[in-house]
C-alpha cells in the first residue's frame, strides 16, 4: 500500500484487527504510541527540564527543529529557545564543513575584527594546496565591491551609431535598468527561441487578427459601430485564423494543446471586439487608423536632437487612433492592446516606466495638427484584451449582465477634464447614468468628478507632453553616454528583475556593497505633475531613493564617496581593511 512499506494498506489492517487478528501497529497507532512514550519521558523531571536539538548535521546542511519544539512553545508561550554559544573549534568536524565556517568568518570582516581562531582556520585552509585556491575566491569575494558599469560614448556609438533608433518599449526598458538595456540592445543577447507558443506570442497574434479584422471593415465599407453580431463574431474567428496560421512556422498547429489556443484566441477575438463595438457605439468617436506608423512623418516629436550632432528617432505603430471632429475641433484618442493587466500609473510615467501612450499622443497630435486642424487631447488608454467569467446573479436580465462584462472590459488610462471630451467619449454619462462603463470616469452628485476618476485638466495633457519629451531627451542622452548601470527599480512589489531574462549575468546581489535596489516612492497624480512640472521648468528630482531601507543600503555601501569613485574597478575587488596582503 502506498506510503505504508507493506501489502496491507491501514485499512485492510483494521478489518483483521476487528476479527481479532492482532499485527503489529499501524502506521498511526505506530505514531501514537511515540507519542505516549514522550510524553511518559517530558513527565518524569520533578525541578527542570531541558530539551536540545541539533541545528545543523556533520555536513553543516541545516536542520529543522522538530513538531514537538514548535508544540512546547505553543503550550507555554513564555519559553524562549536559546542557542548555545559553541567555540569555532568544537564545531568543526571535517573539512567541508570546516569550509563553511571560513565563507561564514569572512562575510563579518567589514563589521568586526576576526577571531584568532578563525585566523588560524583561514591558515589551515591557505596552507594546503587542495584549499588555497578555494580560499583566495573567498578572500576576493569578501572584498568585492560594486564595479563601475559605463561604456563610454565612443564604444556606445559605436554599438549603437549617432542615430539612436528608439522605440517607447526601448525607453522603457532603460528606464527599468540600464544594464538590462545594454545587454538587449547593445550587445543583442538574446535568449534561446524555443519552438513554443508563450503568452507574447499570443499577444502577437491578437494584435495582427484585430489589425486584420479592422482593415476588413475598411475594405468592406463597413463601420464598427454597424457591423451585425454574426458578421462580426465570424469575421473575429476568420481573423485569428489567418493571423496563426502561418505565426511561427506552424507551431500553432503543433500540438492539440496549441491548436486549442486558437479556439481560445477566438474566444478572447469574439469578446474583445463586441466590447470594442459597444464602447465606439457609447461616443462620438470613429477609428482614423490602425497600427499606425509615425516614422516616416517628419515629426519633431519623435525626431530628437542629442549632444555631438547625434540624433534619436523615435519609431513605433499606434494599435488604434480614433478621432472625433466637432466645432472645428478634433478630438483625438490613443488605444493601445494589452494582453496583460496594464494600468496607467502617472507616476511609472514620471520615473520613465511608462512612456508609449504619451509619446504615441505627441505623434498624433502633431500629425494632425501639419492637416492645419485644430487638436484637442481626448484621452490615452491601455485596453486589455481579456474574456471575463462573471457569475450571474439571480434575476438578472442579459443585458444587464453584458453591462457588467462590458464594465469589467473599461480600458484604463487618463481623460481630458473637459466636459465636451468627455461628452464625445461616453454620450450616455448623465445624473441617472453617473459612472462610465467604459473610461475611467463617474460624477458625483454634485456634478464634480469622483475622486477616483482618472482626469486631468487639459493643461496637464500639454505638461504630460512636454515632460515626455524632455524625458526621452534625457534618456537618449544618457544611452549615447554609455550608462550601462546595474540599477534595477522597484516599485509597488515589483522590481525590474522579477522577469529580466538577464538577471543571471549581470551579478547584482544586495550582499555586496554598492548594489540595491533603486525604490521608486508612490505619488499621487498630483504629486506627479507636480513634480513633472518642477523637472521641465529645469528644477527636475528623481524622487527615487528615499525610502528608508534604500536610504540604509546607500549609506552602508557608500557607492557615491569620493574615495569610492576613484579607487575605481581595481580597489573594488579588495577589502579597506583586509586585503590579501593582510593574510599571507
Amino acid at each position: 500500500a502506498p506510503g505504508s512499506g507493506g501489502v496491507l494498506s491501514e485499512a485492510d489492517r483494521e478489518k483483521l484487527l476487528a476479527k481479532g487478528i492482532r499485527l503489529k501497529p499501524t502506521p498511526r497507532e505506530a505514531i501514537s504510541i511515540g507519542r505516549f512514550y514522550i510524553y511518559l519521558a517530558l513527565t518524569k523531571p520533578s525541578e527542570k527540564l531541558i530539551i536540545s536539538y541539533a541545528v545543523s548535521g556533520s555536513g553543516g546542511e541545516v536542520m529543522r527543529p522538530s513538531y514537538l519544539v514548535s508544540t512546547l512553545t505553543e503550550l507555554f508561550p513564555d519559553l524562549k529557545v536559546s542557542h548555545a554559544e559553541e567555540e569555532l573549534s568544537e564545531r568543526i568536524e571535517r573539512p567541508e564543513n570546516g569550509i563553511l565556517l571560513l565563507t561564514d568568518g569572512f562575510a563579518g570582516l567589514k563589521e568586526k575584527a576576526p577571531s584568532p581562531a578563525w585566523l588560524e582556520l583561514f591558515s589551515w585552509y591557505r596552507c594546503r594546496p587542495e584549499y588555497r585556491a578555494r580560499t583566495d575566491e573567498l578572500l576576493s569575494a569578501a572584498g568585492m565591491r560594486r564595479p563601475k558599469d559605463e561604456i563610454g560614448r565612443s564604444v556606445s556609438e559605436a554599438l549603437y551609431g549617432k542615430l539612436l533608433v528608439n522605440s517607447a518599449s526601448r525607453l522603457e526598458r532603460f528606464s527599468e535598468c540600464a544594464f538590462s538595456h545594454f545587454i538587449e540592445y547593445g550587445l543583442k543577447l538574446k535568449e534561446r527561441e524555443e519552438f513554443s507558443f508563450s503568452g507574447m506570442d499570443m499577444g502577437n497574434v491578437i494584435h495582427k487578427a484585430l489589425e486584420l479584422f479592422a482593415n476588413k471593415l475598411h475594405d468592406g465599407n463597413m463601420k464598427w459601430a454597424d457591423i451585425e453580431p454574426d458578421q462580426r463574431d465570424s469575421l473575429a474567428r476568420q481573423c485569428v485564423e489567418e493571423a496563426s496560421g502561418t505565426y511561427r512556422a506552424m507551431v500553432l498547429h503543433d500540438t492539440a494543446r496549441n491548436e486549442y489556443e486558437i479556439t481560445r484566441m477566438q474566444r478572447l477575438m469574439a469578446t474583445s471586439v463586441w466590447a470594442l463595438q459597444e464602447q465606439l457605439k457609447r461616443g462620438d468617436f470613429v477609428p482614423a487608423e490602425f497600427e499606425a506608423d509615425f516614422r516616416d512623418g517628419g515629426l519633431s516629436s519623435v525626431n530628437i536632437d542629442l549632444s555631438g550632432g547625434s540624433r534619436m528617432l523615435l519609431t513605433g505603430r499606434i494599435d488604434r487612433l480614433d478621432t472625433c471632429t466637432a466645432d472645428g475641433k478634433t478630438y483625438v484618442k490613443i488605444i493601445d492592446y494589452k494582453t496583460g493587466v496594464m494600468g496607467f500609473d502617472m507616476t511609472a510615467v514620471y520615473y520613465g516606466l511608462q512612456l508609449q501612450l504619451v509619446i504615441y499622443l505627441n505623434a498624433a497630435v502633431e500629425m494632425f495638427g501639419k492637416e492645419g486642424k485644430e487638436v484637442i487631447p481626448a484621452g490615452i488608454f491601455y485596453y486589455q484584451i481579456k474574456d471575463p467569467i462573471e457569475d450571474f446573479e439571480a434575476g438578472e436580465t442579459e443585458e444587464e449582465l453584458k453591462e457588467r462584462i462590458l464594465m469589467d472590459m473599461k480600458a484604463s488610462g487618463l481623460v481630458a477634464d473637459d466636459s465636451e471630451a468627455i461628452h464625445h467619449l461616453d454620450a450616455r454619462l448623465s445624473a441617472d447614468r453617473p459612472k462610465s462603463d467604459v473610461i475611467p470616469i463617474a460624477y458625483k452628485k454634485d456634478g464634480s468628478l469622483t475622486a477616483a476618476s482618472k482626469a486631468v485638466k487639459p493643461e496637464d495633457f500639454t505638461l504630460l507632453s512636454s515632460f515626455v519629451n524632455q524625458k526621452v531627451k534625457e534618456i537618449g542622452e544618457k544611452i549615447l553616454n554609455g550608462d550601462a548601470e546595474v540599477n534595477p527599480y522597484e516599485y509597488k512589489q515589483k522590481t525590474a528583475c522579477d522577469f529580466c531574462p538577464y538577471r543571471g549575468i549581470c551579478g547584482f546581489d544586495r550582499r555586496i556593497p554598492g548594489y540595491r535596489m533603486r525604490s521608486l516612492s508612490a505619488m499621487k497624480d498630483g504629486e506627479a505633475l507636480s513634480a513633472m512640472q518642477a523637472y521641465s521648468a529645469g528644477n527636475g528630482y528623481e524622487r527615487d531613493i528615499d525610502s528608508p531601507e534604500s536610504n540604509k543600503d546607500s549609506s552602508e555601501s557608500n557607492t557615491d564617496s569620493a574615495e569610492s569613485n576613484k579607487d575605481g574597478a581595481e580597489s573594488n575587488t579588495d577589502s579597506p581593511e583586509y586585503s590579501e596582503k593582510s593574510f599571507n
